[in-house]
Parts: C-alpha cells; sequence; structure tokens
C-alpha cells in the first residue's frame, strides 16, 4: 500500500508541475491540445487496467492465492473454479448466509434441527 501512496502522490506532482507548462509554457505552448496527451495516457490506463487487474468480487483471499497460483489472466479469474480451501470457506458462507436469508423469511419463529438438537 506503501508503494501504490507514493506512485500515486508522485504521479499527482507531476501532473500538476507540468500541466501549467505544456498549456501556456515559454517554449511550447499548447491550450486545450493537453486534453490530448491525457486522453492518450487514460487509453494505455483503461487497456492495461482491463487486461491486468481481475475482479476479485465475492473471493476470500485463500481463493484469490489460489487464482494467482494458477496464473491465469485476469478476464479468466471471473470464471475459474477454485477446489482448495478457499472455495470450502466460501461454501460455507453461502450456505450460512442462504440459512440467515431462509430464517428472515420464516420470521424465525421455528428452531432449526440443528440448533434444537444443540439445545438439548
Amino acid at each position: 500500500m506503501g508503494f501504490g501512496t507514493a506512485i500515486d502522490v508522485c504521479s499527482a506532482f507531476l501532473v500538476t508541475f507540468f500541466t501549467p507548462y505544456l498549456q501556456n509554457g515559454p517554449h511550447i505552448q499548447l491550450h486545450a491540445k493537453t486534453a490530448f496527451i491525457w486522453m492518450g495516457a487514460s487509453i494505455i490506463a483503461f487497456f492495461f487496467f482491463l487486461f491486468q487487474l481481475p475482479e476479485l468480487n465475492g473471493r476470500s483471499l485463500e481463493e484469490v492465492d489460489e487464482l494467482f497460483e494458477q496464473r491465469l489472466w485476469a478476464w479468466q479469474f471471473r470464471r475459474a473454479v477454485t477446489t482448495g480451501v478457499g472455495s470450502k470457506i466460501g461454501q460455507l458462507e453461502a450456505r450460512r448466509e442462504h440459512k440467515l436469508q431462509r430464517d428472515r423469511e420464516r420470521g424465525a419463529q421455528q428452531p432449526d434441527e440443528e440448533e434444537s438438537v444443540e439445545l438439548k
């Protein structure tokens, strides 16, 4: 995180320092054409993020670790199936969420079989 913060601060400094010189500098006077420079940088960044940064939404840390060990491309992460500890944790969490949802729908008036066994 420190590396990302350092890159952010340095790039923000460079942009804010050099943009006025690109627009109305003593030697370079691009004025509104400066936007083409930032547009080009944005297009490059878009394709970098599209192909290099995977979607990790809904994945546990163990699953993410397993996906990186499989050396998949970023766009393959969404459909990749994991079989390790992370997927088992994900299944347990999904079951628990399903059970909580079911209990909310029923009004949680009747204890489940598992709960009634634990109470005895």
